[in-house]
């Protein structure tokens, strides 16, 4: 039985700090949304003074418009989308803030 459950950004924060404190090395995020999240942002900080890499998605939005948490500071990698000729996926969003494009 498949069951989605939408996560507080409180889950967000936690789950990044939890993974930072059981010795992840490498943090994806794939979500993303139009407004910064302190809480999120302060987790995310935390994870990368403890050299933990973190990738988040660019959003599917087809704009430059920045989304989070893929535009903080903290964040290494801002990941767009392409399609199988390495061309951006239409509905990838995109700007100078995009670190790397992946299919």
């Amino acid at each position: 039985m498949n069951q989605w459950t939408t996560l507080t950004t409180e889950d967000i924060a936690t789950s990044i700090i939890d993974a930072r404190d059981t010795g992840a090395d490498v943090i994806n995020m794939s979500f993303s949304g139009p407004n910064p999240i302190e809480t999120v942002r302060q987790a995310a900080h935390a994870a990368f003074l403890t050299d933990v890499l973190l990738v988040a998605a660019m959003g599917n939005d087809n704009s430059d418009s920045p989304v989070y948490p893929a535009r903080y500071s903290e964040i290494i990698t801002a990941v767009g989308g392409t399609k199988r000729d390495d061309a951006r996926y239409e509905n990838s969003n995109f700007g100078s803030w995009m670190d790397v494009c992946a299919p």
